[in-house]
């Protein structure tokens, strides 16, 4: 299957914020956005903030002069724990709203705690934070791909909260994982799109991603999944 490599991943985007990267549990046709992997050199360097040193002309008293200005050009990351089992429900059940979704959101504190932290976690979640706020948070896991012979990285969902789009949050985010998988060995980086989101799919396609047309989501869920293990 072909693949697009990232080596224009990281350029220069218009500050659009994606709302949602990947979702499940509906009956819409989704589209698969893919990136294929490959080592390169972060000309961004870390996430700390950068600050500015500007010079003022002191043309009214109450404005002072050689004021420094602290800009916050990235996010501050971290994962998640299991203390943080409230506010990965809160941010799911705020991309659930955002989706008109929420009938179908049914996700409880204590699933939370058994399945992303329990004796086997099934997914890790990532947070991102400006000025000590959490503002975004990102789920994902791993697949395999046996054509490559290599771990996958599939993002399950990914919301930034409305007050902070259009600040490169989305994007931040996004570079983030990108660097947690090639970390990891990982050969792609792959998530589902709504195809009613055009925004979402214009944006995820400056970051090198591709629509996997070709390819039809399939599912077996609910009484459907029961029937298929215990029939004959």
């Amino acid at each position: 299957m072909p693949f697009q490599s990232v080596n224009n991943f990281f350029r220069e985007t218009p500050n659009f914020e994606p709302v949602v990267a990947a979702r499940t549990g509906h009956n819409q046709t989704q589209l698969v956005q893919t990136v294929e992997l490959c080592p390169m050199t972060d000309s961004q360097g870390d996430t700390t903030k950068r600050h500015l040193k500007t010079s003022i002309p002191n043309r009214d008293s109450r404005i002072p002069t050689g004021k420094t200005f602290w800009m916050p050009t990235h996010p501050e990351f971290r994962f998640a724990t299991i203390e943080d089992v409230l506010l990965i429900r809160q941010f799911i059940s705020e991309l659930a709203a955002y989706e008109r979704l929420s009938h179908e959101c049914v996700v409880t504190n204590e699933n939370l705690e058994q399945t992303l932290f329990g004796a086997r976690p099934y997914a890790e979640v990532v947070f991102a934070f400006v000025d000590s706020e959490p503002v975004g948070f990102a789920l994902f896991f791993h697949n395999f791909s046996t054509f490559l012979g290599k771990p996958g990285l599939y993002l399950e969902d990914l919301f930034v909260r409305p007050h902070a789009r259009g600040k490169g949050v989305g994007k931040a985010l996004m570079r983030h994982l990108a660097k947690i998988a090639l970390e990891r060995g990982c050969g792609r980086f792959e998530w589902w799109v709504l195809d009613w989101n055009e925004p979402s799919i214009e944006f995820y396609k400056t970051l090198g991603a591709l629509s996997m047309d070709e390819w039809t989501v399939m599912r077996v869920t609910g009484d459907s999944l029961t029937a298929l293990a215990t029939g004959p």
